[in-house]
């Protein structure tokens, strides 16, 4: 609820009073991309660690992964990968998608103090995390 429109909310985990917030940075600027996340697009930049919901004002999404295979990319527009609605799942706790361009399933949840990212690869000479200190804010 409140990932589309006006919400400014993400569909990633957390818990409750938690340290991060683990979840999907779908939107790079503009008022409706605040959380880092929109329901209307189909382009995944990656996992962040941090988010805030409902503020109407952009901030975090700091320390995003992105999985990847191939040759590593260090641009965001190039590692990015589109995602369909049909393979999202969200509840408390726990987030799971699949990384379309690179045919990686992705699976985000959180304690109160970390959090923890599973991806299932598809078989590949070269599979890589991408870790990007400065996708959003500057570092």
């Amino acid at each position: 609820m409140g990932t589309g429109g006006h919400g400014h909310t993400y569909p990633g985990a957390v818990m409750p009073f938690g340290m991060v917030q683990l979840s999907p940075d779908t939107r790079l600027e503009g008022w409706d991309g605040c959380s880092g996340y929109h329901y209307t697009d189909s382009v995944v930049y990656g996992f962040s660690h941090t988010h805030l919901s409902g503020t109407g004002i952009a901030d975090y999404c700091d320390i995003l992964f992105m999985p990847t295979t191939g040759t590593p990319q260090f641009k965001n527009t190039a590692y990015s990968s589109p995602f369909k609605k049909k393979n999202e799942t969200a509840s408390p706790g726990y987030y799971k998608t699949r990384l379309d361009k690179y045919n990686i399933g992705v699976e985000l949840t959180a304690t109160t103090r970390a959090g923890m990212h599973r991806y299932s690869y598809p078989s590949s000479p070269e599979a890589n995390i991408i870790i990007d200190l400065q996708h959003r804010d500057q570092s």
